[in-house]
């Protein structure tokens, strides 16, 4: 473990703003194993807004905006990662793809706005390493991002995608089997819908398996029920929740 194993930082009803004459800045970082709670704050950086290496972090109605102003925006892109906030340029940014960070980065986002205010920066980065993993969770309807969702490690890094509202289609590969993505041709925003193939429903995302949306349902979220459907084995709610589970005329 590290010097600083099992920091907990809690930030609340915050607006945090980095600058600097080079714009080579990260406001918000954490880099071992503890724990980062951000709720109600508004983060901006020009390197990176949020940056988890290692550790968990909830991120919950909030936004976080990188500014682009950051020159050297595609280095490390393809390149070993440097220390502290030496790697790619995003939003925000999950997991370490190399170095002495020894925890896995675990990143929960809800009900939150994430912004890249330049064009072919990310809004999202997330990577990862032989040795420890990377999971990113975004939801809840009020999650917007605007720019491009990058994982670069297929093995040990995941996105998991159930809410919001998506500037392009990077989103469409980490949304549940059972969910499609829908472009509102009024907004040109893309949305989250249940597909044709869905049997259950949760927020606007769909699920091909009943169990599994119970299971990614949060405290008293509504279960709905799109067909009918016949489990091979017993449903079960985990008890430290409650949930809704609307039938829907089905059975």
């Amino acid at each position: 473990k590290t010097e600083m194993a099992g920091v907990k930082i809690p930030l609340t009803n915050s607006t945090f703003v980095a600058q600097n004459a080079a714009s080579d800045n990260c406001p918000v970082m954490i880099n071992v194993e503890g724990s980062l709670k951000v709720d109600n704050c508004t983060i901006t950086g020009d390197r990176q807004g949020v940056l988890v290496r290692a550790g968990e972090a909830e991120i919950n109605n909030s936004t976080v905006i990188n500014t682009g102003k950051y020159s050297n925006d595609n280095k490390y892109d393809d390149d070993d990662w440097g220390s502290g906030n030496e790697v790619p340029v995003a939003a925000i940014v999950v997991g370490s793809h190399n170095g002495k960070y020894l925890d896995d980065a675990i990143v929960t986002v809800i009900d939150t706005v994430i912004e890249s205010q330049k064009d072919g920066i990310p809004a999202i980065y997330v990577d990862a390493n032989a040795k420890y993993s990377s999971d990113l969770v975004l939801t809840g309807i009020k999650t917007q991002v605007d720019g491009e969702i990058v994982k670069k490690d297929q093995q040990k890094a995941d996105i998991t995608i159930t809410g919001g509202t998506f500037s392009d289609t990077s989103a469409k590969a980490y949304v549940p089997d059972g969910t499609e993505l829908k472009e509102n041709k009024e907004t040109g925003k893309y949305e989250l819908a249940p597909a044709s193939n869905a049997v259950a429903q949760v927020g606007n995302a769909g699920y091909t398996d009943l169990q599994e949306a119970i299971d990614q349902a949060g405290e008293n979220d509504t279960v709905i029920l799109l067909q009918n459907y016949r489990a091979g084995a017993a449903i079960t709610v985990d008890e430290s929740k409650s949930i809704v589970l609307d039938l829907n005329g089905k059975k």
